[in-house]
Parts: structure tokens; sequence; C-alpha cells
């Protein structure tokens, strides 16, 4: 199983994170109001080849919003979940 650190886009002090590439949900790994740490497992995606990739971010913060679900199919691009920047000294 591959591992795929995703890089997030920046809205304010929320951070965005997409798939990188077409897909499954395979396992999702936070919830809504989790805290989040950088380099934090979110998520596990089996590609349309066949592989399966763990989904890390690099942020830290407080999981606003999930936005996927188990066994959905995805497409590149699509908002996985929305983190709420916090500064790691709050955690």
């Amino acid at each position: 199983m591959k591992m795929r650190t995703v890089l997030t886009k920046k809205w304010g002090d929320t951070e965005i994170v997409t798939s990188p590439f077409e897909g499954k949900v395979i396992d999702i790994n936070v919830q809504e109001n989790d805290k989040i740490y950088d380099h934090q497992l979110i998520s596990i995606i089996k590609r349309n080849n066949g592989k399966s990739e763990k989904i890390f971010t690099r942020t830290n913060g407080i999981v606003k919003s999930v936005n996927i679900n188990l066994k959905q199919g995805i497409v590149r691009g699509e908002v996985l979940i929305t983190i709420q920047e916090v500064d790691s000294e709050f955690m």
C-alpha cells in the first residue's frame, strides 16, 4: 500500500484536503471536531487501477467537515475534508 501526503489548499484559516486521484474511499480515519496533526492518516483510497493509497495531511487543526463516505467513488480534486488551522501549541 502506498502512502501519500496531500498538499492542502488554504482558504483563510481553513485547509482544504482534496483527492489527488480518482478511486473509492475504503477507510476514513477522522470525524468532525477531531484534533488532527501534521502527517496524520485521514483516509485510504483504492485507486481505479486497484492499488490502495493512504492519504495524510500536512497541517495541525480541528476537522471542520468530512465530505466523504465509505465506499464512495471520488474524482481527482474532490474535497475530502476541511480543517480549521490551529497552532500546535494550542492542540
